[in-house]
């Protein structure tokens, strides 16, 4: 009978330590993505206090290194996701609302953090800016993560606006390129002129001696033109 009683206790014993184990592999509390997402709302506090219209270098207030950050389209896809940033993870969440804040971190083509739910939720907005180059994502990298602060509200917003120059075209090619001469006050921060890809509403409606403003993330390939591969829009000037 003290045999049974034993056998039973060991079963019991041997049951509890795998719902506990499971429970582990589940929650995975040691889950170095998630580490990293607590650590950064954590220092996303000190934002409150801060002017609005401040400057913020995204990457000073991550706890963790990272190349890039990418945000998606609302309702994309798990799978979606993950084929555009070439790497599977658990912790990506799809969102539902344009109102809410998604932030994927990638560190050697491996997410190290992410962000998914609504600003009264988190605590603060990410918002990777407005681009119009015709894809379900946004992307910023490290070098090129100074984002504007605005304290208006209830929680503290940060808005990537990019940089903005303005032009003249001075010359249209087949493939929808087309040739900037920048503007003096602009010329010292990139070049005097620049090759851009014309966005397809204005391809066949731009001509060369029209006005263009060009806002795009920073970062210009070092070529003469320059070429900017990071165009987040491009309007004509009336």
């Amino acid at each position: 009978m003290a045999k049974k009683k034993g056998r039973a206790a060991a079963v019991l014993l041997a049951a509890a330590a795998i719902v506990i184990l499971a429970g582990f592999i589940v929650v995975k509390p040691w889950d170095p993505v998630r580490k990293n997402t607590r650590a950064l709302a954590k220092n996303m506090e000190s934002l409150k206090t801060m002017e609005s219209g401040t400057k913020i270098s995204l990457s000073e207030y991550t706890p963790f290194s990272w190349e890039a950050v990418y945000s998606f389209d609302p309702y994309t896809s798990k799978e979606e996701m993950e084929a555009v940033l070439h790497t599977e993870c658990s912790d990506i969440q799809e969102t539902i609302n344009e109102g809410m804040t998604q932030l994927i971190f990638l560190s050697g083509g491996r997410v190290v953090a992410s962000v998914c739910g609504y600003g009264e939720n988190l605590g603060y907005s990410v918002d990777l800016g407005q681009w119009e180059d015709g894809r379900n994502y946004r992307r910023i990298s490290s070098g090129m993560d100074v984002f504007t602060l605005y304290n208006d509200g209830e929680y503290p917003r940060l808005v990537f606006e990019g940089e903005t120059f303005t032009g003249t075209i001075e010359k249209i090619y087949e493939n929808g390129m087309a040739e900037v001469a920048i503007d003096e006050e602009y010329a010292n921060r990139t070049s005097d002129r620049a090759h851009i890809l014309l966005p397809e509403e204005l391809q066949g409606k731009a001509a060369e001696g029209n006005r263009v403003q060009v806002t795009y993330d920073g970062w210009v390939a070092e070529t003469y033109p320059v070429q900017i591969p990071g165009l987040m829009k491009v309007r004509l000037e009336q």
